[in-house]
C-alpha cells in the first residue's frame, strides 16, 4: 500500500516557527556567552577592565585589563644654566648645561674672515647711493649714465649704414657697380659691334615683344609638325598632286573596284530599320512583364520560406513536447495510485523530531 500523502497546515507552520526560534535563541546565547558585556575603569582612569557578565561586577571578575599610557611630565629646569650655553644630556638622560656656546664652534673667527673676503670681492655701495643692494646699485648707475656706450652705438650705426649701402641699388652698392661695368663694356665696344649694342638695347626695351615672338614661333613650328603628322604624305603611285585631289581619286578607284551587290539597297535598309524599331518598341512591354513575373516569383518564394519555417518550428515543438506528454502520463498514473489512500496533515511528532538533538 502506497500510504497517504501528507501536507503542512497553518498549525504545522506555527509549531515549526516556534521550535526554530527557540533553537536560534539558544545558539545565539551560546555564541555570545564569552563576549564582553561590561567595561569599567580604575579611579585614576589609566586601567580598563573587561567582563563577560552584565553589571554589577567587581575588578576581580574581569577577564582581562588594559593599562593606558600616562602623559609625560614637563622637563625640569637646568640648574646653574648660563645664558648662551647649549643644552646637553648627562649619563642618566637629564638636561644639563653643556658649558659650550655657538661661538666656541667658530674656529678662530672663521665666519668673520669669510665675511670680510666676500665684501672685498663685491665692494661697498657708495654712501651717496640710494640703492641698498648691489643689484639695485647697478641699475641706479646705468640709469644715471655712469656707463657711456655712445661710441659703441655710433660704431654700430656706421656699420649698419655701410651694409645697407652695399645691399642697396644706388651709388656704392654691388648691384650698381656691376650694372655700370656691363654698360661700359657695351657702350665702349668697337664700331664693328654696333649691331650687338643695338640688339642689346632693343631686347632691353622690348622684353615682352621678344618673348612673345619666340613663343609664337615655337607654336607655329609645333602646329606645322602636328599638321604634317595628321595629313601624312601622298603615295608614290598617286596621280594627284594635293590631298583634296587624292581623296577624290581614291574614292573613285574604290567604287570602281568594289562589288556593290554586297551592299543593301536604301529601301531594304529602311524596311530593316522599321522592323528593328517595332522590336525595340516591344522591349519596354516585355521588360515590364519580366519584372512583374520576377516580383511574383519572389513573393511566392518568401511565402514558401515562411511556411517552411513555421512547419519546422511546429515539428521542433512537437518533438520537444512528446517526452513531456509521456512524463505527464506517468505522473498522472502515479497520482491516481495515491489518491485512493487519501491525505493527512503532517504529525506534530515529525516536526519536533527535526529539532531534537542527541
Amino acid at each position: 500500500m502506497a500510504g497517504k500523502l501528507q501536507f503542512m497546515t497553518i498549525n504545522n507552520l506555527q509549531e515549526f516557527l516556534n521550535l526554530h526560534n527557540v533553537q536560534i535563541d539558544a545558539k545565539i546565547s551560546n555564541a555570545t556567552a564569552n563576549s564582553i558585556k561590561t567595561i569599567s575603569q580604575s579611579d585614576d582612569g589609566y586601567i580598563v577592565y573587561f567582563y563577560t557578565k552584565p553589571a554589577p561586577v567587581t575588578v576581580d571578575e574581569a577577564v582581562f585589563t588594559i593599562t593606558l599610557p600616562q602623559p609625560l611630565t614637563k622637563a625640569d629646569k637646568v640648574k646653574n644654566a648660563v645664558a648662551g650655553h647649549l643644552a646637553g644630556l648627562d649619563k642618566d638622560g637629564n638636561l644639563v648645561d653643556s658649558g659650550k656656546a655657538v661661538t666656541d664652534f667658530d674656529e678662530a673667527g672663521a665666519a668673520d674672515s669669510a665675511k670680510a673676503e666676500v665684501l672685498g670681492v663685491i665692494g661697498t655701495i657708495p654712501a651717496d647711493a640710494t640703492a641698498k643692494t648691489v643689484v639695485d646699485y647697478i641699475k641706479e648707475a646705468v640709469t644715471a649714465g655712469s656707463y657711456d656706450d655712445s661710441q659703441v652705438k655710433a660704431d654700430i650705426a656706421a656699420n649698419k649704414g655701410a651694409i645697407d649701402t652695399l645691399n642697396g641699388t644706388g651709388d656704392g652698392s654691388v648691384k650698381k657697380a656691376v650694372a655700370d661695368a656691363v654698360a661700359k663694356i657695351v657702350a665702349d665696344a668697337p664700331e664693328a659691334y654696333d649691331t650687338l649694342k643695338e640688339i642689346s638695347d632693343w631686347i632691353t626695351n622690348h622684353t615682352s615683344d621678344a618673348a612673345g615672338m619666340n613663343s609664337q614661333i615655337k607654336t607655329n613650328k609645333d602646329d606645322i609638325a602636328a599638321l604634317k603628322t595628321l595629313i601624312g604624305t601622298l603615295p608614290e603611285t598617286a596621280k594627284s598632286k594635293d590631298i583634296v585631289s587624292y581623296i577624290a581619286e581614291y574614292v573613285s578607284d574604290a567604287l570602281a573596284n568594289s562589288d556593290l551587290a554586297q551592299y543593301a539597297k536604301k529601301e531594304d535598309l529602311e524596311a530593316c530599320v522599321g522592323r528593328v524599331k517595332a522590336l525595340e518598341d516591344k522591349i519596354p512591354t516585355l521588360e515590364a512583364a519580366d519584372t512583374s513575373n520576377t516580383e511574383a516569383i519572389n513573393a511566392v518564394k518568401e511565402r514558401v520560406t515562411t511556411a517552411e519555417g513555421k512547419i519546422k518550428a511546429l515539428e521542433d515543438d512537437l518533438a520537444a513536447e512528446k517526452p513531456k506528454i509521456a512524463k505527464h502520463t506517468t505522473d498522472i498514473a502515479a497520482l491516481q495510485g495515491l489518491v485512493g489512500d487519501g491525505y493527512e496533515a503532517i504529525p506534530s511528532e515529525k516536526i519536533k523530531a527535526l529539532f531534537e538533538t542527541e
